[in-house]
């Protein structure tokens, strides 16, 4: 059975607010509900996602973020080389 919380005081976005918030795809957000990575309520046919839930996933997922310098030094360690194209 699912957990519930109450909505108080918590906005509920559709997949499109939620989308252009985090600068993805409206399928990269049904992606990660459909994968249980976002919480999201269904709504007749529509997702809603409450605001402190996609707050609470993209601070984790900062948490994650993989700094280019950490990156550079692990392939300089195994003697990798790549080019760049900017």
């Amino acid at each position: 059975m699912s957990k519930r919380r109450p909505f108080v005081g918590d906005r509920l976005l559709t997949v499109g607010e939620v989308a252009n918030t985090m600068r993805v795809s409206n399928m990269t957000v049904y992606r990660l509900i459909k994968s249980g990575q976002l919480a999201a309520v269904r709504v007749g046919k529509n997702y809603r996602i409450r605001e402190s839930d996609v707050n609470r996933y993209l601070s984790e997922r900062k948490n994650y973020r993989i700094r280019e310098s950490d990156v550079n030094r692990y392939l300089s360690e195994r003697s990798v080389r790549v080019e760049r194209n900017e």
